[in-house]
């Protein structure tokens, strides 16, 4: 990918639980991309998906995410730009290696992995996120004996 210019900021997801802990890269300008590479993150931003008992693999289109947060006010956070051409970022040159022959056919594989993060949520009522169930304070906080 040649150097481009962006802005970043720290905010949060825009999808519940809404975690703050998020830095934003924004391009200046637009990348273009492919028809593939917009599959891709569409892939990448699916709930993950199950095997059921047999192991075959759920897939479901519904578990798609999309952003549900109106843009916010940026409330005294800075935007910083970084711009390549100012800072003289060099162009690298692309690698090119041929893996299989021409035209071979294949196929993507994606691998589960797991993580475990806590956040809070207002009120009484779970928040109804997939996966998450409610826990202890301590357990949260790791101050669980």
């Amino acid at each position: 990918m040649n150097p481009f210019s962006f802005y970043t900021y720290s905010g949060s997801i825009t999808t519940p639980p809404c975690n703050e802990n998020t830095i934003h890269y924004v391009a200046s300008q637009p990348i273009a991309i492919s028809s593939t590479v917009i599959a891709l993150f569409k892939e990448a931003l699916r709930y993950p998906d199950l095997q059921n008992e047999q192991g075959g693999i759920i897939v479901s289109d519904e578990s798609i995410m999309w952003s549900n947060r109106k843009t916010q006010k940026l409330n005294g956070r800075p935007v910083f730009h970084y711009d390549h051409k100012k800072y003289n970022c060099p162009t690298f040159k692309r690698l090119r290696k041929q893996f299989g022959n021409a035209g071979t056919k294949g196929h993507y594989e994606k691998k589960e992995s797991t993580s475990t993060s806590y956040f809070f949520v207002e009120g009484n009522e779970p928040s109804g996120m997939p996966g998450a169930y409610v826990v202890t304070e301590k357990e949260a906080l790791g101050t669980e004996d």
